[in-house]
């Protein structure tokens, strides 16, 4: 089952999910692939962390202009997480869809979504 069809057969449009429904997501599109490695050599089982609802920042440059949104998304892995330095794939609960986030600007109080990629997967690869 995709994370699109899970979260569209799951819940209503104004039902924010919870921590628990997040996890359970991940490990749907993991399935029985707990120990791919990809090609950065990142693991799995050693960076996969606990779903943590936070803000990010996206931004949009075109014709001449920088512009940039927050949105809330959850933090499903990060790339090290005993030093929280590196890629962070992030789940956006109203797209369905999985991305990859950073650290931008050291001013930025929020990481800053680099792309949403569609499944875990793409997102994991992607690193």
């Amino acid at each position: 089952m995709t994370g699109s069809r899970y979260l569209s057969a799951t819940f209503g449009a104004s039902e924010a999910m919870t921590a628990f429904e997040v996890r359970a997501l991940v490990e749907d599109q993991i399935a029985e692939r707990w120990d791919e490695i990809n090609p950065r050599g990142i693991s799995l089982r050693q960076t996969l962390v606990p779903p943590q609802r936070m803000r990010f920042t996206r931004w949009f440059v075109g014709d001449g202009a920088v512009a940039y949104t927050n949105i809330d998304a959850w933090l499903v892995l990060e790339e090290r997480p005993k030093t929280s330095d590196g890629y962070k794939i992030i789940y956006d609960e109203r797209t369905g869809k999985f991305g990859l986030a950073l650290r931008g600007w050291y001013s930025d109080p929020y990481l800053s979504v680099d792309r949403f990629y569609g499944d875990f997967w793409s997102a994991f690869n992607a690193i």
